[in-house]
């Protein structure tokens, strides 16, 4: 992971940026990339993270309710980061809600229709989120 944002993204993401995380997933994923740089002997930038809750299966999730609907962030300072972009809902309500349209994404796992679809800056790797180093949750009926 540090080899990775040492030579990947570490001219990209100063400390005047701020990494926003979505979810679970990229609470984790912002934590670990604001560390790296830290531990690379530089400082971190700001760290944000959004609850998205997915209240039907299936269906897009919600900005949980922490966050007032006049809140809006600078889009040239934000990176957004996520632990895996599978569908692109999160992602996509996450722009919508906060006019991040053009706002760079790192992931470290997109799924391959995802990757060719969805404006994505970097990533490690395309697959499944089977690869994260972390449990998943898993569906229920």
């Amino acid at each position: 992971m540090r080899d990775y944002v040492h030579t990947r993204l570490l001219r990209e993401l100063t400390a005047e940026k701020v990494l926003v995380g979505i979810g679970p997933g990229g609470a984790i994923a912002v934590g670990m990339v604001a560390k790296a740089i830290r531990d690379l002997g530089y400082e971190p930038p700001s760290v944000l993270v959004f609850d998205m809750r997915y209240e039907t299966r299936g269906k897009n999730p919600r900005i949980g309710a922490l966050w007032p609907e006049s809140y809006q962030l600078d889009g040239n300072r934000c990176w957004i980061i996520q632990g895996n972009v599978s569908s692109g809902r999160s992602l996509q309500e996450l722009r919508e809600r906060f006019s991040l349209a053009d706002c760079p994404v790192f992931a470290f796992v997109v799924s391959e229709h995802v990757a060719v679809r969805e404006n994505i800056a970097a990533y490690m790797a395309i697959g499944s989120r089977n690869v994260l180093p972390w449990i998943t949750e898993q569906p229920t009926s």
